[in-house]
């Protein structure tokens, strides 16, 4: 068994090792063109990334994002795996293991990473590894059909734009907590083009906006200037993200366990938490 760098590594050896490690998991496996799309979205560094070889066939990996996090050079890990015939060897630790010092030498100062919260095992080995957690978040998925638009009840005096980039400072004014790395201005900014950004105007203000990417799905940000709260505006930039939406399901990943406004709002869509994660970091 060889643990080396992805680097130079044919994407298709890459979307294939990740499509076996993860068969059988609710969510549906990316193809090919998928699978790039978010790995370039969350920073992938082919070259900081690392892989055990087995005969020449990739049987385990971890594909590693690199970026700054809060102000500090960071690795993220983007998706770690090892196809069913491999596991229980200790493959994802001995790559952790191993590729840490390639790490510190190229100046990464900690590791973050997600993992399922109902993933024991995962969890144990990551804080074996000396991770600690650092934040739970929930993720919301539905099949769009199932998000049913709900009436702005109050005053009706709401206009959109679509703007071309995020206006970082003024957009995390409004936030309640600090986006995940993949939902963060950083990610959005790596593939912008793939993105519809949205800002809502009542009484000549702008007082929310809401980042989508309408080919996945995936609600990215969304958030209300906190002193035009419980005016609807929250509610319409919802109603306007469904149907801005070009996929068959919608999903918000990494809710801030404790962020209220965010839940209270997709709970009066109907719309339930699918589960939770944590937020790990280790220094490195």
């Amino acid at each position: 068994m060889e643990i080396k760098s992805l680097d130079g590594v044919d994407s298709q050896v890459l979307h294939q090792a990740f499509v076996r490690a993860f068969a059988g998991y609710d969510a549906p496996t990316p193809d090919e063109s998928a699978l790039q799309t978010m790995l370039a979205r969350r920073g992938f560094n082919p070259a900081l990334s690392f892989g055990a070889f087995d005969g020449g066939e990739l049987v385990s990996f971890t594909f590693n994002g690199t970026g700054f996090y809060c102000k500090t050079a960071t690795v993220y890990d983007t998706g770690t795996g090892t196809i069913p015939e491999y596991r229980k060897q200790g493959l994802a630790k001995r790559i952790f293991s191993e590729s840490k010092p390639v790490l510190v030498s190229a100046g990464m100062k900690q590791y973050l990473l997600e993992v399922l919260r109902q993933n024991v095992k995962a969890v144990e080995l990551y804080q074996s590894l000396g991770f600690e957690m650092v934040r739970e978040f929930d993720y919301y998925y539905a099949p769009a059909k199932d998000i049913n638009q709900k009436q702005v009840t109050t005053d009706s005096g709401i206009e959109f734009q679509e703007i071309s980039e995020p206006d970082i400072d003024l957009f995390s004014s409004f936030q309640d907590f600090r986006p995940s790395w993949q939902n963060s201005f950083e990610a959005v900014n790596r593939r912008l083009n793939d993105f519809t950004i949205i800002t809502a105007t009542y009484k000549g203000i702008i007082t929310g906006y809401g980042i989508l990417e309408p080919l996945s799905g995936d609600i990215t940000q969304i958030a209300v200037k906190h002193s035009f709260r419980r005016n609807g505006i929250g509610t319409a930039l919802l109603n306007r993200m469904l149907d801005l939406n070009r996929f068959g399901s919608v999903k918000m990943i990494n809710v801030e366990k404790n962020c209220h406004s965010l839940s209270s709002l997709a709970d009066s869509f109907g719309w339930k938490p699918a589960g939770s994660q944590f937020e790990m970091m280790s220094k490195l």
